[in-house]
This record gives C-alpha cells, sequence and structure tokens, in this order.
C-alpha cells in the first residue's frame, strides 16, 4: 500500500530516516562535484559551464536544512534513541 493512499502520516522515525538519507545523497553529490572540479579545466570555470551550474546547484541543495547531513543525521540518531526530535516541524 503507499503511503500517500493509506491516509496515514508516517511515523517520526520513518521521517526522519528518510530525512537523513536526503541529507547523506546531498553530501555524496557534494563529494562527486568536489572531486570533478579539477579535473574540469578552464572550460569548467566559465560562468556559462554546466559544470559550474551543477556545482552551484549541489551547494546551494545541501545548505538547505533539510539536506544537512550533520543535523539530520544527529535527529536520526536522537529518534532511535528516543530522545526528542530537535527538528519542530517533524
Amino acid at each position: 500500500m503507499r503511503i500517500a493512499a493509506s491516509g496515514e502520516r508516517p511515523s517520526l522515525a520513518l521521517r526522519t530516516r528518510w530525512r537523513r538519507n536526503n541529507g547523506f545523497a546531498g553530501q555524496l553529490c557534494l563529494r562527486a562535484v568536489e572531486r570533478l572540479h579539477p579535473l574540469v579545466g578552464a572550460r569548467g570555470l566559465d560562468q556559462d559551464s554546466l559544470f559550474q551550474l551543477a556545482w552551484r546547484d549541489v551547494h546551494a541543495a545541501v545548505s538547505q536544512i533539510t539536506m544537512a547531513w550533520d543535523i539530520q543525521a544527529v535527529n536520526a540518531g536522537r529518534i532511535q534513541f528516543g530522545l526528542p526530535s530537535l527538528d519542530p516541524r517533524l
């Protein structure tokens, strides 16, 4: 059964796990563009470069609080150990 179709709100543990996983995925993307950055060459430094666009997009995405790996990992750990969530929106 789909979560949305069930009409029930997912558990706090599941929501924090999703956020943790999203934060980790963001970190993997960040690592990828940072590894590629020195290999792109001079053309990759141009403001109109697709690499620069990807680099800026990834950095902007992981700057969001819901994608901040450190915050989301700590919050997921707190929930797993029965402590209150640090995020009032969860």
